[in-house]
This record gives structure tokens, C-alpha cells and sequence, in this order.
């Protein structure tokens, strides 16, 4: 055996070596409306992992697809960890390409395609009355 193999056994079987992944995007985005989407932290339980590590990418294919440049992300711990993405701008495209790269020593990143709702109609029946 190696020294190398025995410094990664040693390491797995002290629990010192865990994965974070970035799971399925949660939410709807709806044209017009902004941005609010979640995204579950697999493995994240044990580990302290801050807003501050992630951000967005240029799309990893260079498709002709917008994609999100600009958005505010927090974590918060629910059952399991979850990333929320925020954009105050309205979302202007119906389809658009999102890449998130966690660093801080995790380093790794996923694409997502976001399909955006059509713009919700607000119904006739809550027009304000005219005075007369």
C-alpha cells in the first residue's frame, strides 16, 4: 500500500471526509415576478457551510440561453439545509440557465434550467371600486 492510500483510508475511517451536493431546485419562477427559489444542501448536516461561499457561473454548455448573473442566497437549516436564491430584478425570460459553484473547500458547482411560469393576471373581481 501506498502512503497516499493509507492517508485517504486513514481520513475515511476517522469521518473527517464528507461530500456536499447541491440537490433539486424547488420553486416556480413566474415572468415578471422575482426570483425566489431553494435548493436542498445534501450532506451539509454536519458541516457549517455560509451564504458566502456560493455564487453563480457562466453556463458550463455555451448555449445561446440567458442565464442568471445576478441573485442574493442565504442558507438556512429546516430539516435539512437549504439554499435560498433571491433576485429582486423580474425575470424577464422564460427560459434561462442558472449555474451554483459552493466553494470553501467544497468545490463543486450545478446547472439548472429554469422555466418560468406565464405572468399571473390578477382577477377582475379585485379592480378597485371608482368613486362616482
Amino acid at each position: 500500500m501506498g502512503r497516499t492510500t493509507i492517508s485517504l483510508l486513514a481520513l475515511l475511517i476517522s469521518g473527517q471526509v464528507s461530500a456536499v451536493g447541491l440537490g433539486d431546485l424547488r420553486g416556480q419562477p413566474v415572468l415578471g415576478e422575482a426570483l425566489r427559489l431553494e435548493v436542498t444542501l445534501i450532506g451539509a448536516d454536519q458541516q457549517r457551510i455560509d451564504a458566502s461561499c456560493f455564487r453563480l457561473l457562466p453556463p458550463a454548455a455555451g448555449d445561446d440561453l440567458p442565464w442568471l448573473q445576478k441573485a442574493a442566497f442565504a442558507v438556512r437549516k429546516a430539516k435539512d439545509h437549504i439554499l435560498e436564491i433571491r433576485s429582486d430584478l423580474p425575470l424577464r425570460e422564460p427560459v434561462m440557465q442558472m449555474r451554483i459553484q459552493l466553494g470553501c473547500g467544497h468545490e463543486i458547482s450545478r446547472d439548472y434550467i429554469l422555466m418560468a411560469s406565464p405572468a399571473r393576471d390578477l382577477p377582475r373581481n379585485t379592480l378597485a371600486p371608482t368613486a362616482s
